[in-house]
């Protein structure tokens, strides 16, 4: 017996035995017939690739689907809008932000592009947050003491 290189016109051609075969059973349940017809339409185009080839991207396009969907799931368990600087030193001491959720306090609490640090290690967008931090308490020491001058 050869060991023949499956391809994806195989797999298409499988799919039309089994409407053929169980034809009867797909009248009655029109999705299922739908389905396998869109099926052998949508693999059609890659019809010409081996089999382990073409799962090989899908599983590489399926796996940048899912990172992409965990990024945009990123929630806080930290309401950045509402904590003050004090609370915001705290939760930066303890170290248990991901570098995501870090970029997202950068970006909504001040202005931080995050696309601008998502090179940078973790600690040095930590640095960073913490130097905003600073600058905004002496600026408003500096509009207190402005304040009482007047």
């Amino acid at each position: 017996m050869s060991k023949k290189k499956l391809k994806i016109i195989d797999f298409i051609e499988l799919i039309e035995i089994w409407e053929t075969l169980f034809r009867g059973a797909l009248l009655k349940n029109l999705d299922m017939a739908n389905f396998l017809k869109n099926l052998r339409s949508d693999l059609s185009p890659y019809s010409r690739l081996y089999i382990q080839k073409f799962l090989q991207g899908l599983q590489d396009s399926l796996s940048k689907i899912e990172k992409k969907r965990k990024n945009e799931e990123i929630k806080p368990k930290y309401d950045f809008q509402l904590m003050d600087l004090d609370q915001i030193r705290k939760v930066l001491a303890t170290n248990k932000l991901s570098k995501d959720q870090l970029l997202l306090l950068g970006e909504k609490r001040f202005g931080l592009p995050s696309g601008s640090y998502k090179k940078h290690r973790k600690e040095d967008f930590v640095k960073v947050i913490e130097s905003v931090i600073e600058n905004d308490d002496t600026l408003k020491i500096i509009g207190e003491q402005a304040s009482q001058s007047t």
